[in-house]
């Protein structure tokens, strides 16, 4: 009996760990507005929205894109600083842009 129980045990306990993701706080960008975020940054070679060799034509530029994510530099900030506390988010955050920017490229000719 023990032993029929056992795998079934393991498994439920397995997916209460799964289903235990923490949440952003307020004040955090979600997770996948977080990545495309990120993506679109990157496609304007950006890698944070405060970089040092942030000249006024680079600065606009990621102004803009913020904009269009309704995002300002230190909800970016914040959020950056959220996500590297939780390692296993941050791995999903940069699945998720590896993943959409493979899909960008496969679709480009």
């Amino acid at each position: 009996m023990i032993k029929r129980t056992a795998p079934l045990i393991l498994l439920i306990l397995l997916s209460s760990c799964e289903a235990r993701r923490t949440a952003p706080p307020p004040g955090v960008i979600p997770p996948e507005d977080f990545a495309a975020l990120y993506v679109d940054l990157l496609k304007l070679g950006v890698r944070t929205p405060s970089a040092p060799a942030d000249t006024l034509s680079s600065h606009r530029r990621v102004d803009s894109l913020l904009q269009v994510h309704n995002a300002t530099r230190e909800l970016v900030t914040k959020s950056v600083g959220w996500y590297n506390q939780d390692v296993a988010q941050w791995r999903l955050i940069m699945d998720s842009v590896t993943t959409r920017l493979e899909r960008e490229r496969a679709i480009r000719p």
